[in-house]
């Protein structure tokens, strides 16, 4: 366990740039929507453009830090591989460390939403809806984050793999041939009778929530606005979503502790 942990500072001190740039990034996003809006007098609906982009953004976080991180791995992937831990606890140590600074941003983002909701004639929401909205949000960013970074550790490992027989230009080409077939088949298994029966069970209807905002140009003004509506989701599904992560994380990790080899 102390070397596990002895690892993650180190993924924590390698991934500091990745959160560094995202926190600019997304620092940058609000100050240019606030000065924009000031400039052009739509300050309300171009902070909230601000906040939707930088809350869309943290689905694809955990992925774009694996993409960074594991990029580095790859100039020394004979180091890494010959860690003694298991390849398991290589990836787990990566993914907390990107986890940790999404919470961080992700953190910073719904402080600031919160401080400035009153700000927002279309986002006058009591406490209650306050708690529901970020809950349901932070379930869905979460899942989606960590869902979307493992598909991609599962390619990644047979990208590798077909390294050993083709230049990286080919292996690329051929991972996402691959990846864009299993995510038809993938489309295909989950939408037939038989998963809608295993998964359509558990429904939990949430009402009165905010399901998108709504951005209209119209001459010369640009209005915003918020669309409430009751939102259900079966329990089964999620539970699928996390068996079927939890399989592909496994097969990753076989995959690139059997079949690479550097």
């Amino acid at each position: 366990m102390n070397a596990w942990w002895s690892l993650t500072k180190k993924e924590f001190r390698l991934g500091f740039p990745a959160f560094l740039f995202a926190l600019i990034l997304f620092i940058g996003l609000f100050t240019g929507g606030y000065y924009m809006g000031r400039s052009f007098g739509f300050e309300q609906e171009m902070l909230m453009s601000s906040a939707v982009t930088i809350l869309l953004f943290h689905n694809l976080f955990l992925v774009l830090y694996m993409i960074y991180s594991l990029s580095y791995e790859r100039k020394r992937l004979h180091l890494w591989l010959h860690n003694p831990m298991p390849i398991a606890g290589l990836l787990t140590s990566k993914l907390l460390s990107g986890l940790v600074f999404m919470t961080i941003t992700y953190i910073g983002f719904i402080t600031f939403t919160i401080i400035y909701q009153n700000n927002f004639d279309f986002m006058n929401f009591s406490g209650q809806e306050i708690f529901k909205i970020a809950t349901i949000s932070t379930i869905g960013i979460y899942s989606s984050a960590i869902s979307i970074a493992i598909i991609f550790i599962f390619f990644w490992s047979i990208y590798l793999t077909l390294g050993k027989w083709m230049n990286e230009f080919f292996s690329f080409i051929l991972t996402f041939i691959l990846f864009i077939l299993v995510m038809i088949f993938y489309e295909y298994v989950i939408n037939s009778p038989f998963m809608t029966t295993l998964t359509n069970w558990g429904p939990i209807e949430i009402h009165d929530i905010v399901t998108r905002f709504d951005f209209v140009i119209t001459g010369e003004e640009f209005k915003a606005g918020a669309t409430w509506d009751s939102v259900l989701f079966y329990v089964g599904e999620y539970i699928v979503d996390f068996i079927a992560i939890i399989l592909l994380f496994i097969a990753a990790c076989w995959i690139i502790d059997r079949k690479v080899e550097v």
